[in-house]
């Protein structure tokens, strides 16, 4: 199936189907009542008090996850408690949403996606053109899913404040939440339904693959099956050498298998190369020292330290996963010092 993919049209055609439930809304308590019945209780603020919004949702159901396709069609901030009982995987297609947890946050962009934890209390902002799919998964339904791949003690499962590109590392994702709308909008057999209950463990599990999160070392520990033996040694050999130079014959070497085979095994399980995937985990590694730094830091040393030895192009990787500078993120963690 063919990822969804940023800015095509093809991603909301399955949310037109006469199996979705819709909705649509210009006042603002009645977007916050509705949505607060899908998800939780929260509060909804509109960025300019003197104007009414263009909230506009469709649903798509299947047996244990609801996928949702939402625009407020202007600024609004979302105030919001620990979800608790579920995770938000969200996936932005078009403007931005700033998700702040306090110490720690996310931004989502056209093209990327990320997971809302559901152990922490949350503000996310939402531009006036923001647009996404938002699944609903139950936490219940993720943890029996790690339990099953995963090896040792699990601890509380927590992911990380972290964005990942649909098309790339993501890519297994983003396949996953296509074929699970295209699913949704058909006629739901009993055959289809045993298909669709398929993809939706393969969506957890390419989730669980994908975002950084607290079990991540528990999954790739012997005896844990989500992911092959080489992308597991390839990607220990990288994380151990995360800021220094690495080539693709040395991860190739230490993951114990031939280019081609690796390259196999890292799109099966990432949607992305090795070189790829390294690359994002240094700028989500830069991101976070930046948002930790102490006074005197700077972007310069803290981009080297985390592996990237162009600095003009570790500015622009991060401008275009962060939607901000370096430089804006390292100022706005020094002022809450």
């Amino acid at each position: 199936m063919t990822p969804l993919t940023p800015g095509a049209p093809e991603w909301r055609a399955p949310f037109l189907a006469e199996r979705a439930t819709t909705y649509a809304t210009h006042s603002v308590g009645d977007a916050r009542a509705y949505v607060s019945t899908l998800f939780r209780p929260h509060r909804l603020t509109a960025r300019d008090d003197g104007r009414s919004i263009a909230f506009s949702h469709q649903m798509l159901a299947s047996p244990r996850m609801t996928l949702n396709a939402m625009a407020y069609g202007e600024a609004v901030d979302v105030h919001s408690r620990e979800l608790e009982d579920f995770f938000l995987l969200e996936l932005t297609f078009a403007g931005s949403c700033e998700i702040d947890y306090g110490h720690s946050g996310i931004v989502g962009t056209p093209g990327t996606m990320f997971v809302l934890d559901a152990n922490r209390p949350f503000i996310k902002r939402w531009s006036d053109d923001c647009d996404q799919i938002i699944v609903k998964i139950a936490k219940a339904d993720v943890q029996r899913c790690l339990g099953s791949v995963a090896s040792g003690h699990l601890a509380p499962l927590a992911f990380d404040a972290t964005a990942v590109p649909m098309t790339r590392c993501g890519g297994a994702v983003a396949a996953m939440v296509s074929t699970l709308a295209r699913l949704g909008a058909t006629e739901a057999g009993a055959a289809s339904r045993l298909v669709t209950r398929a993809s939706e463990e393969q969506l957890i599990l390419a989730m669980l693959g994908t975002f950084p999160h607290s079990c991540t070392e528990a999954l790739e520990a012997p005896g844990g099956s989500i992911a092959p033996a080489s992308v597991v040694r390839a990607r220990r050999f990288m994380m151990e050498r995360i800021g220094e130079p690495v080539t693709l014959a040395e991860i190739v070497a230490a993951s114990g298998v031939g280019p081609r085979a690796l390259q196999r095994a890292f799109g099966s399980v990432h949607g992305c190369s090795p070189l790829t995937w390294l690359r994002e985990a240094r700028l989500a590694l830069a991101r976070r020292r930046l948002e930790q730094a102490g006074e005197g830091a700077s972007v310069t040393e803290i981009a080297l330290a985390s592996g990237f030895g162009h600095l003009s192009r570790f500015a622009e990787l991060y401008r275009q996963r962060y939607a901000e500078r370096p430089s804006d993120t390292l100022r706005k963690a020094a002022s809450t010092q």
